[in-house]
C-alpha cells in the first residue's frame, strides 16, 4: 500500500483534500493509476513542472526514472509538489522600478550627478517591463509530432493506418473487421516473356525477313530473344562485308571494261 499526497494546484483533483491510498508497489504504478482514473490529471501534469519526493528523499532528473520504478517499502509516502514559477504579471516590478528610478533622478537632489544614467536605466526598464506585459507567452503544445501520425482508423475511413509502437490486434473466432495496413511498398519489374511470347516474336521477325527478301533489301539474321546487341553487331558486319564485295565487284567490272576497250 502506497500513500500519495498532492500539493498546490493538484489538490483540485482529490476529493476532500485527503491522501490517496493505492495498492501499488512503485511510484510509477501510482502515477499510472491516478492518471488513468482521474480525468484531466495527466494533461494537467504534462503542462506543469513538479517535484517528486518519496518520504524525505527528492528525486532529481537524473534518478527520476529509477526512483519511480524501484520497489517501495510498506507505508511509503509519495509527494508530488508543483514548482513555483512566475505568472503572467511578469514585467510589473520591472516597470515600477524603472519609474522609481526616473522619479528619484528628478526629485532627489543627491542623485543629480547621476541623473542622466538613472533616466536611461529607468527608461530602459520601463520599456522592457511594458514589453513583457504586452507579450503573450507561447502556449506549450503537448502534441508529439504530426497529428496524422498519431491518429489512425481501424474500423472506418478510406485508408486504415497503424501508427508506430501500436499493438497489432489478434482476432480469435469469426469476426468482420477491416484490414490494418502495417507496411506498404511498390516494386517495378519487367516480367520475363514466356516461351509462347518468344515464339510469337520470332515468327514476327521471320515475316519481316521474308518481306525484306521479296523487296530485294538486305535483311538481318533471324531474331533471337536476349541477343539484341549480338544481332546488331552481326548485322553491321554483314552489311560491311556486302559493301566491300560490291566495291570489289565494281572495280573488277571497271577493269574488264577498260581491258575490252584496249585502254589497259
Amino acid at each position: 500500500m502506497l500513500t500519495v499526497k498532492l500539493y498546490g494546484d493538484l489538490k483540485q483533483f482529490i476529493p476532500d483534500d485527503k491522501p490517496l491510498k493505492l495498492a501499488v508497489v512503485t511510484g510509477a504504478e501510482a502515477i499510472k493509476c491516478m492518471t488513468s482514473q482521474i480525468e484531466g490529471l495527466q494533461q494537467h501534469i504534462m503542462r506543469g513542472v513538479y517535484k517528486v519526493r518519496i518520504g524525505s528523499r527528492y528525486l532529481s532528473e537524473q534518478n527520476l526514472s529509477q526512483g519511480l520504478h524501484e520497489i517501495l517499502s510498506k507505508g511509503a509516502v509519495l509527494h508530488i509538489t508543483p514548482v513555483l514559477k512566475g505568472a503572467k504579471k511578469a514585467g510589473v516590478f520591472q516597470t515600477v522600478f524603472g519609474l522609481v528610478l526616473i522619479a528619484a533622478a528628478y526629485f532627489v537632489p543627491a542623485f543629480a550627478p547621476y541623473a542622466t544614467q538613472m533616466y536611461a536605466a529607468g527608461g530602459a526598464m520601463v520599456l522592457g517591463g511594458v514589453s513583457q506585459m504586452l507579450t503573450k507567452p507561447p502556449n506549450m503544445d503537448m502534441k508529439l509530432g504530426n497529428s496524422d501520425k498519431k491518429t489512425g482508423s481501424s474500423f472506418s475511413g478510406l485508408q486504415n493506418l497503424s501508427p508506430q509502437n501500436r499493438p497489432i490486434p489478434l482476432l480469435y473466432g469469426r469476426m468482420m473487421v477491416s484490414m490494418i495496413l502495417i507496411s506498404q511498398g511498390v516494386d517495378t519489374f519487367i516480367p520475363e516473356p514466356t516461351e509462347a511470347e518468344k515464339e510469337a516474336m520470332r515468327k514476327e521477325e521471320e515475316k519481316k525477313i521474308q518481306l525484306a527478301k521479296s523487296s530485294g533489301n538486305r535483311y538481318p539474321k533471324p531474331f533471337e530473344y536476349g541477343e539484341h546487341n549480338e544481332r546488331d553487331r552481326e548485322r553491321e558486319a554483314e552489311n560491311a562485308r556486302a559493301d566491300r564485295e560490291r566495291a570489289e565487284a565494281d572495280k573488277k567490272n571497271e577493269r574488264d571494261e577498260r581491258r575490252s576497250e584496249g585502254t589497259i
